[in-house]
Parts: C-alpha cells; structure tokens; sequence
C-alpha cells in the first residue's frame, strides 16, 4: 500500500510517501524557521499562509522523489493536533485540489525578481533562498 503522509501542524510543511507501512520512498520539508525566527516564535496567520504556499510543491516533488503519481497513492495521513493547513484525511488530495491549490498559489506568488522558498529534503536544513 502507497500512503501519503502530510505534516503541517506548526512551522514547517512535510510531506512523505511511505510503501507498506515501513519504507519512506521520500520525504520533503519546507521549513518556516528563518520566517518566524524574527518574531521570537510561530506566528499562526504567517505560518498558515505559508503553509499553502508550499503544500503543493512539497507534495508534488515527495511523488516525484518517490517515482509515483497521485493516482498511485491507496491512503493519506494527516499529523493530529493543531494544524494550519486543512488537508482531508480519506483518500488524500485529489488531483484537482493540487492543481487548484497551485492555481492559487502562482496567483498570489510575487514577482519573479522576489525571494522565493523551496522545500528542503532534510528537517535539520531550512529551506534555501532561489
């Protein structure tokens, strides 16, 4: 069985897929860490936005890693607990709410001469400026 596992709960977007239970195939982490580091913790509204920034390119590139598509995943997981992002449990993300999600994000992205974030695959390495 193909799980995708998606952790959103405070400061940092993860995303995972996992066969049977016991392999990780990928993981992927965008980290918030260096936004909220000048406030002197997790701001919910900027860790929320940032979240939907980010959850479809962590997911999209955990599938990739992992060398399978969406169609291929049999379950999704989500963390327990405070979260930011609202993600359904049953079935995981359709492709049509990865593709409207990214549809929203490219709307709100800014300019191409901004800072903008990629995800890490290490929860140990903040996210790296491109």
């Amino acid at each position: 069985m193909l799980l995708l596992a998606i952790e959103s709960s405070c400061d940092e977007t993860a995303a995972a897929v996992v066969r049977d239970g016991r392999h990780a195939l990928s993981n992927v982490i965008a980290s918030q860490v260096d936004v909220h580091a000048r406030y002197g913790g997790v701001v919910p509204e900027i860790a929320s936005r940032k979240h939907l920034e980010a959850i479809s390119v962590v997911v999209e590139e955990a599938l990739e890693r992992a060398s399978v598509t969406l169609a291929e995943i049999e379950a999704a997981a989500k963390a327990a607990g405070l979260a930011y992002v609202h993600i359904p449990v049953r079935g995981g993300p359709t492709p049509e709410q990865v593709a409207a999600n990214r549809a929203a994000v490219e709307a709100m992205r800014p300019s191409p001469t901004s800072t903008t974030r990629r995800p890490t695959s290490s929860s140990s390495t903040p996210a790296t400026s491109g």
